[in-house]
């Protein structure tokens, strides 16, 4: 609602729920936020469903594609909504919101297992980076499920010492970088640097429940 006022996140405008995340509920192309909100939650749904039922599918049988069909459905959008069958695109906790980006990188290094490894950095740094800007949830579990990649590309893949150390620096480095960008043009266009504490410190105040923010 702020920024459809002229609100900027990161300066004047709070948000719960994250930086990219309150940004892509902005850039729905509809008038009321919380309509926004709900077909962001409802796409980043059906996308998150179209990749489990693949995933569990896996061109098998014809068969197997209308169990596929039927476990998707039932942790989609029926096991989530409880006894009640609520919709579960009413509100972040229990929709994509929240766990698309991790769950989007945890398929890609699934599925680049076998892949070079430049094209696993090429891939993986954009959806981390999305995943880390979506939300500070999203960036936690965005990190956690890039550690054990970092860790094995390190470790235990035979890679060159110049691959071993640029998969060691490249995830600051692009942060740093893109944290760079953000404010570069939060100065040119503001004249002033991005309240980066007073953005956190309101979406940490969430942690305690409604309580905390009176």
């Amino acid at each position: 609602e702020l920024m459809l006022q002229g609100g900027y996140l990161l300066w004047d405008t709070p948000s719960q729920y994250g930086f990219l995340s309150t940004i892509f509920i902005y850039l729905m192309p509809f008038d009321d936020p919380w309509m926004k909100f709900y077909y962001l939650n409802s796409i980043l749904n059906f996308i998150f469903s179209i990749i489990l039922f693949l995933t569990i599918w896996n061109r098998g049988s014809f068969l197997w594609m209308f169990i596929s069909f039927l476990l998707t459905y039932s942790v989609i959008f029926l096991l989530p909504g409880g006894q009640w069958q609520y919709n579960i695109a009413s509100t972040p906790s229990t929709g994509m919101m929240r766990f698309f980006t991790s769950i989007i990188l945890l398929f890609l290094i699934f599925k680049l297992n076998n892949s070079t490894w430049i094209k696993q950095i090429q891939l993986i740094i954009p959806v981390w980076l999305i995943g880390v800007f979506w939300s500070f949830e999203s960036a936690f579990y965005c990190s956690c499920v890039v550690f054990p990649w970092v860790v094995n590309n390190v470790f235990f893949i035979k890679n060159s010492l110049k691959q071993k150390i640029i998969t060691l620096i490249i995830f600051p480095l692009t942060f740093v970088t893109l944290v760079g960008v953000i404010s570069l043009y939060y100065l040119i266009n503001l004249g002033n640097l991005p309240d980066y504490w007073a953005f956190m410190e309101y979406a940490f105040a969430w942690l305690g429940g409604n309580k905390n923010i009176q």
